[in-house]
């Protein structure tokens, strides 16, 4: 005879939830597809088995019942059998675990609310892209943005986000600041809800895009595809960038702030000349544009540093420049070709993610070199290294050198020490290293 128990210890009331639990995503995908079929949901269960231990199997049955819904009138249901054992006579055992019906389930895992939101957004989507001639989207989208639908929205809400998406579609690149976009939405709606409307942007051009050259108007078979933007995969750009406020901006041809920045001339015998005006010795702050454009023809020397206080405390140095590089926008000094014609130090954090902008920095500018960002720094003030954050990024893409790479492993490996950062050094200790920087540059500069 087929033996139909099992053999492991009877599930319990918690591992039932969790199971139930697990099962709420694909749930509401089914509300998605209307698939009437979803209940009554079995769970699967190890039921123990009429040969177990009868007082330990008598316990956990009853712990299961008294949480079941013959006992509450909600949750799960407990589905029992009597059979006969050839040890123990007649014996009662536990044949299926299932929830009946939809109000039963949510109810168990306390879900109501977020079952009747998902509805009620569901339906003002299909509403609003019903006006768009556009319900193609609706599964997909749907898909991709299903935790978003469990929150309270009202049908104001998904109009907004339409009527913003709708607005982008027509008027991109606008030119404009968000504050002077003509939409009836306050300024900040845009601003917070970018992601949303970003997406919506993207499915509503792809399928516009499949209306006018007659292609397929539905992909369900990749419901998490990539959207295309002006005929292109967004992943090549807002999305690779994780949606960034300047990727999706730019995709809009949204006006922003200029980005600025920072530089002092750290020798008062030099200066450098803007639209025919010599700045003196001191701080300065452009706009990058105009950055772009300053040729440095003074001075020989260029340190970017990451960290503020460092950069304004950096010390004097003899026909030198000091730019305030601010992590990874210290990128962006790539407006200035000039700076290839330099001497160019970068100065970061000893850690994995300084690394990596010194890395992102060489790329472009292949010559620089790492300023107290060696073993050697690190060793003399280890005591004041602290655990920082990881990086991910292959060290096989990194543009390091092999003493750079060194550190980069030995950080990686040492997590509990792997940041020290550059305010950590003493004054007196980047003095006396710029001291020898400028005396080998002096002696080779003789040869």
């Amino acid at each position: 005879m087929r033996r139909i128990f099992s053999k492991d210890s009877m599930i319990s009331v918690d591992e039932i939830r969790k199971k139930a639990e697990h099962k709420f995503v694909p749930y509401l995908y089914s509300v998605l597809n209307g698939d009437d079929a979803f209940f009554p949901l079995h769970i699967p269960a190890a039921r123990g088995s009429a040969t177990d231990d009868f007082a330990m199997r008598k316990t956990e049955a009853e712990k299961l019942y008294r949480h079941s819904k013959q006992a509450k009138g909600f949750g799960y249901t407990v589905m029992s059998s009597v059979v006969k054992t050839r040890s123990k006579g007649m014996q009662t055992v536990i044949e299926k675990i299932l929830f009946e019906s939809e109000a039963d389930f949510l109810r168990f895992i306390q879900k109501e609310t977020e079952a009747c939101n998902f509805k009620t957004n569901l339906e003002h989507i299909k509403t609003q892209c019903l006006k768009l001639d556009a319900a193609d989207i609706v599964h997909d989208w749907t898909v991709k943005h299903s935790s978003v639908l469990t929150e309270s929205f009202d049908a104001q809400y998904w109009e907004q986000l339409f009527l913003c998406a709708e607005w982008f579609i027509h008027h991109s690149p606008c030119g404009l600041y968000l504050r002077e976009i003509p939409l009836p939405v306050h300024t900040k709606f845009i601003e917070q809800n970018r992601m949303l409307i970003f997406s919506l942007y993207c499915a509503l051009k792809r399928n516009r895009h499949r209306d006018e050259t007659g292609g397929q108007s539905s992909d369900r078979a990749q419901p998490l595809a990539a959207e295309s933007c002006n005929g292109r995969i967004v992943g090549e750009k807002a999305t690779e960038l994780q949606n960034t406020a300047e990727a999706v901006y730019a995709e809009w041809g949204v006006r922003t702030a200029p980005p600025f920045v920072r530089f002092r001339l750290l020798d008062d015998a030099i200066g450098v000349t803007l639209a025919g005006e010599t700045l003196g010795s001191g701080e300065v702050q452009i706009p990058l544009e105009s950055f772009a454009a300053i040729r440095f023809d003074s001075a020989d020397t260029v340190f970017v540093v990451e960290n503020l206080m460092v950069y304004l405390t950096f010390p004097i140095v003899p026909k030198g420049v000091c730019i305030f590089g601010s992590g990874f926008a210290a990128v962006q000094l790539q407006c200035n070709i000039h700076l290839h014609q330099k001497k160019l130090y970068y100065f970061g954090d000893i850690d994995e993610h300084g690394f990596e902008i010194l890395s992102e920095f060489r790329a472009i500018f292949p010559d620089v070199t790492s300023f107290c960002m060696d073993s050697t720094t690190y060793q003399t003030f280890a005591q004041f290294a602290v655990p920082g954050k990881s990086s991910k990024r292959d060290i096989a893409d990194l543009y390091l050198t092999a003493e750079e790479l060194a550190l980069f492993h030995y950080l990686r490996e040492h997590t509990e020490c792997n940041r020290l950062e550059q305010e950590r050094l003493p004054q007196d200790f980047i003095k006396e290293r710029l001291s020898s920087l400028i005396t080998i540059r002096n002696s080779y500069a003789k040869l």
